[in-house]
C-alpha cells in the first residue's frame, strides 16, 4: 500500500463520496504499516538502517614511533567506502551525526614500567587518549590500550588513530582483534 492524495471540493466536506472514503481508509492503513509516511523507506529500515560503518586493522608489521599514526592497512568492512586504507589511513564522516568509535592498539613485549596509549584524533586534534601503565609483570606479555569515543562529527570531518606510547614499540599485527579501529554512525543530527 502507499499513500494516495485526495481532496474535497466545496460542499463535499461533510459528506465525501464512497470512493474518497476508500482512499482515506487505504491511507490510514498505509500509515499503520509504514508505507505512507513521507520520506521513510521501510525496506531500508528492515534491511540496513545504517550504511555508515567500518572495521579495519593492521596486518603488516608497523612500529609507529612515539605519537606516530597507525596505518590501518586491512579493511574487514567499510560499507560506504569512507575509510582510506592506502594514503591517509583515516575515516571521513559522510554525514553529520553522532558516531561511536573504538580504537585499540596492541604492543608486543614492552618491558616493565612503561606507559602505552592509543589516541583518537578528530581533524588532527586529540579527542580521546587511553593510557595504560605497564607494571612489573609486563615482560613478554602483549599489552593493549583501547578507547571508545562517542561524539559528533560533521560531514567531511576525519578521524584517525595515533600511538600514544612513551617510547617506540612494534604493534601486534595480523589479528583483527588486537590492533584495530572501528566505528559507526549512531544517529544523524
Amino acid at each position: 500500500m502507499a499513500y494516495s492524495a485526495w481532496s474535497v471540493v466545496f460542499g463535499e466536506q461533510w459528506l465525501p463520496s464512497a470512493a474518497k472514503w476508500n482512499i482515506l481508509g487505504t491511507n490510514d492503513a498505509s500509515f499503520n504499516d509504514g508505507t505512507g509516511i513521507f520520506g521513510l523507506k521501510k525496506d531500508l529500515l528492515a534491511t540496513d538502517s545504517n550504511p555508515y560503518k567500518f572495521y579495519v586493522y593492521r596486518n603488516a608489521a608497523q612500529t609507529p614511533g612515539v605519537n606516530g599514526k597507525i596505518r590501518w592497512d586491512t579493511e574487514v568492512f567499510d560499507t560506504n567506502n569512507n575509510f582510506d586504507s592506502t594514503t591517509n589511513y583515516r575515516y571521513t564522516a559522510p554525514v553529520t551525526g553522532f558516531y561511536h568509535l573504538i580504537a585499540s592498539a596492541g604492543w608486543g613485549s614492552t618491558g616493565a614500567n612503561v606507559a602505552i596509549g592509543t589516541q583518537i584524533l578528530k581533524n588532527g586534534t586529540t579527542v580521546l587518549t587511553a593510557n595504560r601503565f605497564v607494571g612489573m609483570y609486563a615482560g613478554s606479555y602483549s599489552q593493549e590500550a583501547q578507547c571508545h569515543w562517542f561524539g559528533q562529527l560533521t560531514a567531511g570531518d576525519y578521524v584517525e588513530v595515533f600511538e600514544g606510547a612513551g617510547a617506540t614499540y612494534a604493534l601486534v599485527v595480523g589479528n583483527a582483534g588486537e590492533s584495530f579501529f572501528s566505528g559507526y554512525l549512531v544517529c544523524r543530527t
